[in-house]
């Protein structure tokens, strides 16, 4: 399993660099997105 997470972490940040975001703006988005999504349905 830690090899997998490992492989994870890397293609998002690959995938991060190549849309030129940083880890934290995703982090942050996805954060953002999450509240809205559970917070609705409370």
């Amino acid at each position: 399993m830690l090899s997998e997470l490992g492989d994870i972490s890397w293609y998002t940040s690959e995938l991060t660099k190549q849309f030129s975001f940083t880890l934290e703006e995703v982090i942050r988005y996805n954060l953002e997105k999450l509240r809205k999504i559970y917070l609705e349905k409370i």
